[in-house]
């Protein structure tokens, strides 16, 4: 049947996809990661530097215009510090903010025990992207947010991710494009990511240095206490 074609396709890709990205074995063996590098945006460049640690927590830390920012999950409560909205105290985050940082906390990507985390994933067809043939799969995540994959048919890397995503209130369409693949820890992260908005480049991701299974303090990814 038509419909057992499409599961067992996008079955197939999801599995090319993880073995190319380095496999589950090496996936599941980056219990931690520290990542330095720079936000790119209208033109000016904002240092980061994201710690993550299984399971599900992060922390990105990030200095604009001489302030500290900061925006952690420990995984129970996302909360931040935003000197731009006012206050230089931890803040717990209101729930759109937060899905993204939670699900920025789960590293191991969407694909990577998919059905565990609830989400459908199915096979949409070929397509083309910049003269290269690339499989589509569309990610309906659990929370029912869905989400377009374009995975290279020649490497199975993901290069494309199309999401639906609301910009002060307005729903809208945004591209992540995914480039400049280096292994970490035998696992191929992408040291660029740009984020596109009506073909335009918004904001561009660089990272310069990704340091794999570090210790990293638990601590760190807790919100502290108000003075």
């Amino acid at each position: 049947s038509a419909i057992g074609l499409h599961a067992q396709t996008a079955e197939d890709i999801i599995a090319k996809s993880i073995n190319a990205t380095g496999g589950i074995e090496k996936i599941k063996g980056l219990n931690s990661i520290k990542m330095t590098g720079n936000y790119v945006m209208m033109g000016m460049e904002f240092p980061f530097t994201v710690f993550s640690k299984r399971p599900l927590m992060t922390r990105i830390e990030s200095t604009i215009q001489g302030m500290s920012m900061i925006q952690a999950y420990d995984g129970t409560t996302a909360w931040g510090v935003n000197p731009f909205m006012g206050s230089k105290e931890p803040e717990v985050m209101p729930e759109d903010q937060a899905k993204d940082i939670i699900e920025r906390a789960d590293y191991d990507g969407d694909f990577v025990d998919y059905k565990a985390k609830g989400h459908t994933i199915e096979f949409v067809g070929k397509d083309e992207m910049e003269g290269s043939p690339v499989f589509k799969l569309k990610v309906t995540k659990k929370s029912g947010d869905v989400s377009v994959y374009f995975i290279d048919a020649e490497n199975y890397l993901q290069i494309k991710v199309v999401s639906k995503t609301k910009i002060q209130g307005t729903e809208t369409e945004a591209e992540m494009v995914f480039g400049n693949y280096k292994p970490v820890a035998g696992v191929q992260i992408p040291h660029s990511i740009e984020t596109r908005v009506g073909g335009k480049t918004v904001s561009q991701v660089v990272i310069e240095k990704a340091e794999p299974n570090i210790a990293i303090e638990n601590s760190i990814f807790v919100m502290p206490k108000k003075k």
